[in-house]
């Protein structure tokens, strides 16, 4: 069984995981559009990559989930 350390890692790990792939797909979407329709991307418009702060973030939605509040 995991202790609760092990546990808040892994849902972290889960939540930056989730931010990676946003990432990745978003990026993905602005190159494509931009190699294929030639269109101008401002900085803006780019992603930028999930820090530490912005995946505590999106675990706590995730445990707040598996708690069942609302």
């Amino acid at each position: 069984m995991a202790t609760p350390y092990e546990l808040r890692f892994d849902m972290y790990n889960t939540a930056l995981e989730r931010l990676k792939e946003q990432y990745w797909a978003k990026k993905e979407r602005i190159d494509v559009a931009r190699e294929t329709e030639g269109k101008e991307i401002s900085e803006d418009e780019y992603p930028t990559f999930p820090s530490p702060e912005n995946a505590i973030k999106e675990a706590r939605v995730i445990m707040a989930f598996v708690n069942g509040d609302k």
